[in-house]
């Protein structure tokens, strides 16, 4: 779910419309730290849910 969620913002606000290929045309106003945000907070959610949490 992070993964996709970091997808659309990356999409929405990092690329912008350049291209997939070109880094260089990508136009948008986040330089990559709201997709990253997203990835690391969900990580570190996995890793609180896997260590923490207690399962029957």
């Amino acid at each position: 779910m992070s993964s996709i969620s970091s997808y659309f913002v990356w999409l929405v606000s990092t690329k912008g419309n350049g291209e997939l290929i070109n880094p260089a045309s990508w136009d948008g106003a986040d330089p990559g730290f709201g997709a990253g945000t997203i990835i690391i907070v969900g990580l570190v959610g996995v890793w609180y849910v896997l260590s923490r949490v207690k399962s029957r």
